[in-house]
Formats: structure tokens, sequence, C-alpha cells
């Protein structure tokens, strides 16, 4: 890990002026040990979207994921609170909850039929009664940290950070309440598997619209494109463009 940091990162100055700067180099996207670091930091520590809250409005409402090669479950419990766990059986580690999404009361592995609760406390455990030193209140499921915002769901992998506010900061916040994205409503769920980088998928959004005149014609023909704006905060960047009319 340290060599990762010290000779692959090193690489790439993030201090060079604007006018100096470039791309990041492509060791990044090559070397193994990026990856890994990658799933130790960006994917554990931050607070990332896995959902709509009203995707989970009512109690034993959940939602199943992966977020940097971890699966996750999400619950509403019984008593109302958001809850976040790894998907992980204390068993044998199979998934505990195979479906995509639904309404329950209670968490069964379909593997040898661990059962828990909706806040992830081990209920029962078949043939374990006269199993040595075997305590149910230690193998309950692995939380993760899990809050809402803006009607969006956020995990992050590690439970101990800042909140979800402090990283979201109190200027997007206010952009979104402008924006009206609060009054969003959770219509459908479409997957696509990306084969690519996670970087390469980034760096397209982050390229400023450059690309929006010669790949996205359709989408060029109804905006703007010399107003194209990008507006970057501490912890994002809102790209917009104004609709011809």
């Amino acid at each position: 890990m340290s060599d990762v940091r010290t000779e692959v990162l090193g690489r790439y100055d993030p201090e060079a002026p604007l006018a100096e700067a470039s791309t990041i180099p492509a060791s990044w996207y090559l070397e193994p040990g990026v990856w890994d670091l990658e799933r130790r930091t960006v994917f554990s520590r931050n607070w990332l979207v896995a959902g709509r809250a009203d995707q989970i409005a009512e109690p034993g409402g959940f939602f199943t994921g992966n977020v940097g090669g971890e699966p996750i479950l999400i619950v509403r419990g019984s008593d109302g609170v958001l809850r976040g766990f790894f998907n992980v059986c204390r068993h044998h580690a199979a998934e505990v909850e195979t479906r995509e999404a639904g309404k329950t009361h209670l968490f069964r592995c379909p593997y040898h039929g661990w059962t828990y609760s909706l806040a992830g406390e081990l209920k029962g455990a078949p043939e374990f009664a006269e199993v040595c030193g075997f305590q149910k209140e230690a193998n309950g499921l692995v939380p993760l940290s899990a809050e809402a915002w803006g009607g969006f769901l956020f995990v992050r992998l590690e439970t101990e950070g800042p909140p979800l506010a402090e990283q979201i900061g109190s200027d997007l916040t206010e952009r979104f309440r402008t924006l009206g994205l609060d009054r969003l409503r959770f219509f459908e769920r479409r997957s696509w598997t990306i084969e690519c980088n996670w970087k390469v998928f980034v760096d397209n959004y982050l390229d400023g619209g450059y690309h929006v005149p010669h790949l996205h014609k359709g989408l060029n023909s109804v905006i703007d494109y010399n107003q194209y704006s990008i507006a970057n905060g501490e912890r994002f960047s809102l790209q917009e463009s104004p609709i011809v009319r």
C-alpha cells in the first residue's frame, strides 16, 4: 500500500496551476494496487448514493445493492429507523437477502437458515444450541452507515467518519432546493453494467460537456451549448445548460 501511495500517486501533481493541469496518469487506471487503495478509501470512507428513500418508505421495506464490491442491504426497521448492513451471513458469508427489493419482517439466509431481525440481530441459528461459547448477540449482521438526504439514500461502508451533511455541504443543499430536486419521486430502477474503470465513467461527466456536440447530437440540438456552465464546490461539480426555446 505504501508503494502505491508514494510511487503511483506521486506521479501526479494536484497542485499544478490550471494552465499546466493534465489528466491523471494511465497507471492510476491500470495498477492493481490503485483499485485496492480506492476500495479502502473512496468506496469505504465516503458517502455514496444507494437509492431513493421512497423505495423503503414503509417499515419492512428493503433493497440490496453493491458498493465497491461489497454486497449491501438497506432496510426500514419496524421502528421506522433507516439501517444499513453488509448483506453477508455471519456463518458462511452467503448473501442473507437474495432479492433486489421487497418487504419483509425478517431476513433468513438461504444457505443454513440463520435468521436476522430488521435491526440486524441474530434471532435464530439452527442446531447451534450446543455450540460452546456461541453468542447470538455477537453474531448479528455487520452494520454500515446509512442516511437520507433530499429524498436519496446514502451509505458509507465504514461506520466511523463525518456525517452525511458535512460531506454534502450547505452550498449543494441550497442548490438542490433551488432546483426543486427534493420533490423528485422514485419511479423505477434500471441497471447497466459498464465494463470500464469507474474513473473513466466519472471522467466522461467531468469533461464539462466537451463531448456533447460530437457524441450526443440529439441532446446538443435542444441545449444552448454556448451557455453550458460548471460550478465546482468543495465536494461536487454541478453542470447545467439552458434549453433552447
